[in-house]
């Protein structure tokens, strides 16, 4: 299988950072793929001897963003910080990319979402996405792409750094980011399956007790991330860990009824016409963590495009899903001028949006789909 890019010049800049024991944050998206990356990451890179590690999670719901912000450089810079990973966000974060740049901080971007931009500004950007025609490794979520980087590490530091030893999270992360299953995917979930039944995280072991399925754990953990953080990475007991899984059980199982009730009601208000081509539905009072389940449930019935939308502070935030032959970032880009950030799969994204840009991007949305 064939290389990432950049992969040799990111292992030569962690190789630099090392020498210097250099300051690394890990800044993750805070759903499942993000998680288990920053996770993966995390405990590579202290095997190489890192001990001035930190991760930092993206709060999507907070600041209407995925992804770096100018806030979070300058945080950075006051932290002394070197060197920043981005794992599963960071694609699109040019201009905040280019402040850290301008601080003295270098960005290694590794996530697997589509590029808007031309030109990444990162130090080196680790997106399968920018290999030109197919690709196996298209279709890998972010833990699947750290997975590939730690074998780069391992053979450059002539280290055994484990690898086979993440399956497990690759394999969850794999599932819950509902990549194909097929090549290299399908590998990471059969061997992740084996590995998970045998697993020595204390944490995923207490959590998989119940049920081993690898999409319900998915979700399990994207309901409370800093919770399946230190549930993944810092539980060494089997007392804490049902702690922690009693909590992280307790909060599923309340999603799960906020999304029946709101899709329950969905059902008596929308007026849906056959010949519509997606749907477009939003309410104020929907937690940001329940719409992408909404707009899944509902494009199983209706095999629409969906984009449904919540607001957070001051902006909308909306979570879309669409049937395979659409690409949906595509169809938002012809909408971005109305957008303050988009981006994600072809199949599942996000977007954020002004209040007096809601009607309009409705209206935009109407347009293309009508062309």
């Amino acid at each position: 299988m064939e290389k990432l890019r950049d992969t040799k010049k990111t292992v030569l800049r962690i190789a630099q950072a090392l020498k210097n024991q250099e300051k690394i944050a890990l800044f993750a998206d805070d759903d499942t793929d993000g998680i288990v990356s920053a996770v993966m990451m995390f405990e590579i890179l202290q095997k190489l001897g890192f001990r001035k590690l930190k991760i930092y999670l993206a709060e999507r719901g907070s600041r209407g963003h995925i992804g770096l912000t100018k806030n979070d450089v300058l945080k950075f810079k006051s932290k002394n910080i070197k060197l920043i990973i981005t794992l599963d966000c960071g694609t699109d974060d040019e201009k905040d990319i280019v402040l850290a740049k301008k601080l003295g901080i270098d960005t290694i971007v590794v996530d697997h979402h589509l590029i808007n931009l031309r030109n990444p500004k990162a130090l080196t950007f680790l997106n399968p996405q920018q290999i030109r025609g197919s690709s196996p490794l298209k279709h890998f979520s972010t833990a699947g792409l750290v997975y590939k980087l730690a074998g780069a590490l391992s053979k450059y530091f002539n280290k055994d750094l484990a690898p086979s030893s993440f399956l497990d999270l690759v394999a969850i992360s794999t599932i819950f980011d509902r990549s194909k299953i097929k090549g290299g995917n399908k590998l990471f979930v059969d061997k992740g399956k084996k590995v998970l039944s045998q697993t020595k995280r204390i944490g995923l072991k207490e959590l998989a007790k119940k049920n081993t399925d690898l999409e319900i754990l998915g979700r399990k953990l994207n309901v409370a991330p800093a919770l399946s953080l230190d549930l993944l990475l810092t539980v060494k007991d089997k007392n804490s860990a049902q702690k922690l899984v009693n909590k992280i059980d307790r909060l599923f199982h309340l999603k799960n009824k906020q999304i029946q009730k709101s899709f329950q009601s969905i059902q008596e208000t929308l007026k849906f016409s056959g010949k519509q081509e997606f749907i477009f539905i939003g309410d104020k009072t929907w937690p940001n963590n329940i719409i992408g389940c909404l707009a899944l449930k509902l494009l199983k019935k209706y095999q629409k495009p969906i984009f449904v939308y919540t607001k957070i502070g001051k902006y909308y935030i909306g979570s879309a899903r669409a049937p395979q032959k659409y690409n949906l970032v595509k169809i938002m880009k012809k909408c971005s001028p109305l957008l303050l950030n988009f981006g994600g799969h072809a199949q599942a994204a996000g977007f954020t949006l002004e209040p007096s840009c809601l009607n309009k991007f409705e209206i935009c949305l109407r347009n293309v789909f009508n062309k």
